[in-house]
C-alpha cells in the first residue's frame, strides 16, 4: 500500500473524538466556579488605566458598553463572571487579558433573567488590542482569551486587522461565535463551539463597519464544533484566503461542517488546507461552493488542498466542489464513508491538474457526480489510485458520472462490489482515459456492461479502458472489510467475513462495543478489549460478554505496512441463554378462553434453567401480564419472587429478586397471579422446552375454579 499512514491517522482521530467531545461538555461549566459574594460590581463606560477585575467583586454587571481605551490593560482574574444588560458589548483598543484556569474559568454572558441568543453584542477586538506571539505560537503578550466561555452574544468575538490567540475557551449559543475581518494570524485552538449559528465565520462585503480585506495566517486547530448551524463559514469577496488551515477538529452534529467560498464572486485562494479533521453525524461534509480565482503573484501548486479527513456518517454530501475557476485542488487520503451523499463536482473549472487519489469512498449513497451545465462544468480531473467499496447510485445509478465537462481522467482505481447500474458513465463527446483500473473482473463483456459511452449512445465519447489490472491495486487504500454477519450464542458472538482482495493483506482486527458507531471501546471480553489483532483469518468468537446486552461490531483489514481499512458496515448482535438454560411453554394454538386469576402449581425441569426473569405470552391485542410470581422448593430452600412494575416498558417481562436455578428433575412449585389476557394452555400438564409444567389449581378473577388452565410463559436470563 501507499505510505500515508491512514490507519494512524483514524486511530488518533478515534481518541481524539472521544478526548474532545468529553471536554467540550467539560468546557460548559468553565465560569461557574470560585465566584465570590463580594459583588455585584456594576460597569459601564471608558476604562482609562489599567485595570483588574477580581473574583471577589464578581459578577460584573456591564450596565452600558465599555471601551478599553488604546495602551490600557484591563485583566479579568480567574472565577471572574461579566454579565452584559441588553445590546451592550465590550470594545478594546488596549489589550483584554482574560486568562481563566482549567477548574476556574471565566464568564461572559448575558444578563437576562431568561437569556437568548442574541442578547448582548459581545467582545470587539480593535487593531491596536492583539496578540504578540514567539515564533511557535505561544502566547508572549498582549489581548488573550484563554479557559473564557462566552455566550449568548450577537457576535460573541470580533477580531479585526489584528493577531489574536483564543484558546481552551467554549462558545455557546451565540449567532456568531468569532468573525474574523481583515486579520493576520489568528489562533483558535483547543476551544467548544456548541449551539451557535455560525461558528467561526467572515463577512462577504463591507456592506457596513470596518473594511473587508485578505485574511492571512489563521490556525483553527483541535477544536470541538458541536450541534451547530454553521462550523467553519469562510467567504470574502475576490480577497485571499493565506495560509488558512483547518486541522485536527472533531464536527459533529452541525448542519455544515466547513464551508469556503460561496455567493457573489467568492474569494481568492492563495493557500488552503483542510486537513486531519473529524466528520461525522453532521448534515453536509465539507463544500466549496464558490471561488473567483486564485491569488496572483508566487503561490503554491494547488491553493486547496484537503487531506487525511475522515468525512463519514453524514446525511448530505461528505464532500462538495462548485466553481473553483483557476484554482486547483489536491484531494487526497480521505476516507469519505457511509455518508447519505455523495461527492458532487460543479461549476466552472478552468485550471488543468485537479487531483483526486488515494481516497476511500465506500458505502456512499453515491459516488462522484460531475455535473453543471453547457456553459459552466469542471474539467481536468484526475481520478487516481482511490479505492470504490460498496457505493450506491442514489443520484443517477451510476458511481463516476460525467455529465459536462472534458479532460477527465480515471486511473489505476479499484472498484468494487459498488450496486450502481454504470461504474463509468461519459455523457460526454470526449473520451475519457480509463486505463489501468481494477474492475472486479478481467472478462471484456462484463467490463463493457459497467461502462455507458458511445457504444451505448454514438453521440457521446469512449471510455478506453484498455489495458486494465488483473489484480487489485495495493497503491491504493485498501479496502473495508465486507459481508460481515453476527451470530449471538451463549455469552458470544460468531462473527465471519469476506477475504478482503489486497494481495498485500497482512489481518484484521475486530472491534466491538455496547453503543453504535465510533469509536469502539467495548471491554469485558475474554478476548481482550476492542480493538483486537486476530490475525488473516475470515472468523472470530468474542466470548465472555453480558448475555441480553446488544453488542455493536465492525472489522477493519489491515496490510503489510500496517495502513489500515475503515470499518466494515456495522453489525449488532445480543448474546443470549441457549434453549437448555430455557423453559418455555411456548404460544398455544388456542389460548383462549382467557381471563386475570391466580394460577399455582409445579414444574419439573428436564435439564438445568438458569432464570432472572418470567415472560408472559399475552393473547394478541392486549396488555396481558404477570403481575406476581413466585417459584420455590423449600426442600433445597430454593425461592425467588418477581413483581409487576406496570405499563412501563416491556411489562410482559418481570424479574427475579435473585437468580433463579432450577435443577434437571426437581419438582418446584409456582405461584402465578396474572392480569388483563394472558394466554392459555388448557391442559391440566404440558409437555414444554426444558421440563413439564403442571396446573394444580387455577381460580379466575370471578373465583370460578379451574384444574385444566396453565399460563403461557418462559423462564430463563435476557
Amino acid at each position: 500500500m501507499k505510505k500515508k499512514d491512514k490507519q494512524k491517522v483514524w486511530i488518533v482521530a478515534v481518541v481524539f473524538t472521544a478526548l474532545m467531545v468529553a471536554s467540550a461538555f467539560a468546557m460548559l461549566a468553565i465560569g461557574i466556579v470560585g465566584v465570590s459574594a463580594g459583588g455585584p460590581t456594576y460597569v459601564s463606560g471608558i476604562i482609562s488605566s489599567d485595570t483588574t477585575w477580581t473574583a471577589a467583586d464578581s459578577p460584573y454587571i456591564v450596565t452600558g458598553s465599555i471601551l478599553v481605551e488604546e495602551g490600557v490593560t484591563l485583566t479579568i482574574d480567574p472565577g471572574v463572571v461579566v454579565k452584559f444588560e441588553n445590546e451592550t458589548y465590550m470594545k478594546i483598543e488596549g489589550y483584554l487579558v482574560a486568562q481563566g484556569t482549567k477548574s476556574n474559568g471565566i464568564t461572559f454572558t448575558s444578563n437576562a433573567a431568561l437569556p437568548n441568543e442574541g442578547d448582548w453584542g459581545g467582545i470587539r477586538i480593535r487593531p491596536t488590542a492583539g496578540t504578540t506571539f514567539d515564533g511557535n505560537d505561544n502566547y508572549i503578550n498582549g489581548s488573550v482569551l484563554d479557559y473564557v466561555t462566552i455566550k449568548y452574544a450577537t457576535t460573541g468575538l470580533y477580531i479585526f486587522n489584528t493577531a489574536f490567540l483564543v484558546t481552551h475557551s467554549s462558545f455557546l449559543n451565540n449567532s456568531i461565535a468569532i468573525e474574523i475581518r481583515t486579520t493576520n494570524h489568528i489562533v483558535i485552538k483547543n476551544n467548544a463551539f456548541i449551539n451557535n449559528q455560525n461558528c467561526i465565520w467572515s463577512i462577504y462585503e463591507d456592506y457596513y463597519g470596518d473594511m473587508v480585506s485578505h485574511i492571512i495566517d489563521t490556525q483553527i486547530h483541535d477544536n470541538v464544533f458541536l450541534n451547530n448551524n454553521l462550523g467553519v463559514n469562510l467567504n470574502i469577496n475576490q480577497r485571499n484566503f493565506e495560509a488558512l488551515d483547518i486541522a485536527n477538529n472533531e464536527f459533529l452534529g452541525n448542519d455544515i461542517a466547513v464551508e469556503i467560498g460561496g455567493g457573489g464572486y467568492g474569494p481568492k485562494a492563495h493557500s488552503i488546507f483542510v486537513t486531519n479533521n473529524w466528520i461525522r453525524g453532521n448534515g453536509g461534509g465539507i463544500s466549496f461552493p464558490q471561488f473567483y480565482d486564485k491569488a496572483v503573484g508566487a503561490i503554491p501548486e494547488y491553493q486547496v488542498i484537503v487531506q487525511y479527513n475522515i468525512i463519514v456518517k453524514n446525511t448530505g454530501d461528505p464532500l462538495s466542489i462548485g466553481r473553483t475557476g483557476n484554482v486547483r485542488f489536491l484531494i487526497e487520503n480521505n476516507t469519505l464513508a457511509e455518508n447519505e451523499g455523495g461527492i458532487p463536482l460543479y461549476g466552472s473549472h478552468y485550471v488543468s491538474g485537479q487531483v483526486f487519489r488515494y481516497n476511500c469512498v465506500a458505502h456512499n449513497s453515491y459516488g462522484i457526480n460531475i455535473g453543471g451545465s453547457d456553459s459552466y462544468h469542471p474539467n481536468d480531473w484526475h481520478f487516481y489510485a482511490n479505492t470504490f467499496s460498496r457505493n450506491s447510485g442514489n443520484n443517477s445509478n451510476n458511481l463516476i458520472n460525467i455529465l459536462y465537462g472534458s479532460g477527465f481522467q480515471v486511473s489505476y482505481n479499484n472498484f468494487l462490489n459498488n450496486s450502481v447500474t454504470y461504474v463509468v458513465a461519459n455523457n460526454v463527446s470526449s473520451d475519457v482515459p480509463a486505463k489501468n483500473n481494477y474492475w472486479g473482473t478481467t472478462i471484456t463483456s462484463q467490463i463493457d456492461s459497467m461502462i455507458y459511452d458511445y457504444y451505448d449512445d454514438f453521440e457521446y465519447g469512449k471510455v478506453l479502458y484498455n489495458p486494465i489490472l488483473t489484480a487489485i491495486n495495493t497503491k491504493a487504500p485498501i479496502s473495508p472489510p465486507t459481508d460481515l454477519t453476527a451470530t449471538a450464542g451463549d455469552s458470544d458472538i460468531n462473527l465471519s467475513w469476506s477475504a478482503n482482495p489486497e494481495t498485500d493483506l497482512a489481518g484484521y482486527k475486530v472491534y466491538y462495543d455496547t453503543d453504535s458507531g465510533y469509536p469502539y471501546d467495548g471491554t469485558g471480553a475474554n478476548e481482550g478489549d476492542s480493538e483486537i489483532d486476530v490475525g488473516d483469518t475470515t472468523s472470530y468468537q468474542l466470548s465472555g460478554l453480558i448475555n441480553g446486552v446488544k453488542y455493536y461490531v465492525a472489522i477493519t483489514a489491515y496490510d503489510t505496512t500496517g495502513d489500515g481499512s475503515w470499518y466494515s458496515i456495522e453489525e449488532t448482535a445480543t448474546p443470549i441463554v441457549l434453549l437448555e438454560k430455557i423453559f418455555d411453554t411456548g404460544a398455544p394454538a388456542n389460548p383462549y378462553p382467557s381471563i386475570m386469576g391466580n394460577h399455582t402449581g409445579t414444574i419439573r425441569p428436564n435439564h438445568t434453567v438458569i432464570a432472572t426473569k418470567l415472560y408472559t405470552y399475552p393473547c394478541v391485542g392486549t396488555g396481558g401480564h404477570t403481575e406476581y410470581a413466585k417459584i420455590w422448593n423449600k426442600t433445597i430452600g430454593e425461592c425467588a419472587v418477581a413483581e409487576w412494575n406496570g405499563y412501563i416498558g416491556d411489562y410482559h417481562n418481570i424479574s427475579f429478586n435473585k437468580t433463579l436455578t432450577l435443577e434437571e428433575g426437581v419438582i418446584y412449585n409456582y405461584n402465578i397471579r396474572t392480569g388483563s389476557y394472558p394466554q392459555i394452555i388448557h391442559e391440566p400438564s404440558f409437555n414444554a422446552t426444558g421440563g413439564t409444567i403442571t396446573c394444580d389449581k387455577f381460580i379466575d378473577a370471578n373465583g370460578k375454579i379451574y384444574y385444566d388452565w396453565i399460563p403461557a410463559i418462559r423462564l430463563g436470563a435476557w
